[in-house]
């Protein structure tokens, strides 16, 4: 119908210009605009459940700009309520395809930018499904229960979609930290040479580098301080893994060229201690059989 033609174009012209391929996620300057702008009607719990406000992306405000303008009481016919389901799933779906495709490589700062969306992903995962069934209750109540029910269901495959961002975003923003964190760990490799050919005793603390090996780790989450906690807590796991991970196996490394060393040396030891004896034993048997030659000599000479 021309008229959800032209309402499509409204909805997406607001919306897609904040999830094209190449826009970064921004932090919106101000709170999203009023609910009820330009719809005429008078505040509800409706608006007030698809609120932007509490999401600090503008891509995220937009999305639910669009959600919410396609249950609105001057937009929404029930006739027309499939078409309002598809296009606010199609929403969902553009900002899930907007955020995977920034952090395969589009986004020029994957973590920090991973950094900026993951609390709202979140707030989205545990609240979108919710509103959104009350919302459906809310325009719908001529529906039929079994449609709801078949609604909620879409919803609920669209908002899973959008769960599982979030241990990409982990994965991302961990990738990066563990990777300056483990640049911290090359002073490990000057230990051999520090107590080679020393007196030195064993160390009795920690390196001078040790307090430093997570301080990108501290860095990062005290900048992205809108992490929730329950992103927070996976991503020191991950990073401290990785970094340890990293640590075992330069420590392996350097092990087993000190042992490799060492094995040298006591086969050079070896060999050098054969060739001592060896011409030890040259000399005696020499000066014995110099001797045997001369008493020959003497008792082959005639009496006289």
């Amino acid at each position: 119908p021309v008229y959800f033609q032209l309402r499509f174009q409204e909805v997406t012209g607001a919306f897609v210009p904040f999830v094209e391929e190449k826009s970064v996620p921004e932090l919106a300057a101000a709170p999203s605009r009023d609910a009820n702008a330009g719809s005429g009607a008078a505040p509800t719990q409706q608006y007030r459940l698809l609120a932007g406000d509490a999401y600090r992306v503008t891509a995220t405000r937009a999305l639910l700009d669009a959600l919410r303008r396609c249950w609105d009481p001057d937009v929404y016919i029930a006739q027309l309520a499939h078409r309002s389901l598809k296009l606010s799933l199609q929403a969902i779906a553009r900002y899930v395809s907007w955020i995977r495709t920034g952090l395969q490589g589009v986004w020029k700062e994957p973590a920090n930018h991973a950094a900026v969306v993951a609390g709202d992903v979140e707030r989205l995962a545990d609240r979108l499904s919710a509103e959104l069934a009350s919302v459906l209750r809310m325009r719908t109540r001529d529906l039929d229960a079994v449609v709801l029910a078949w609604m909620d269901s879409a919803f609920a495959e669209s908002i899973n979609e959008l769960a599982k961002l979030l241990p990409d975003l982990v994965d991302v923003m961990a990738s990066s930290v563990a990777g300056s964190c483990e640049k911290n760990l090359q002073p490990l490799r000057g230990i051999l040479a520090t107590y080679r050919m020393t007196n030195k005793p064993p160390p009795t603390h920690a390196s001078h580098f040790v307090p430093n090996v997570l301080r990108p780790l501290r860095g990062f989450i005290s900048g992205a301080s809108a992490l929730p906690p329950s992103i927070v807590a996976p991503l020191r796991l991950r990073v401290a893994e990785s970094t340890s991970a990293k640590y075992l196996s330069m420590a392996e490394e350097l092990l087993a060229s000190v042992l490799k060393a060492e094995e040298t040396l006591r086969r050079l030891n070896i060999g050098k201690s054969s060739s001592n004896l060896g011409a030890a034993g040259g000399d005696r048997g020499g000066g014995a059989a110099a001797a045997a030659k001369k008493g020959g000599s003497a008792a082959g000479r005639p009496a006289g």
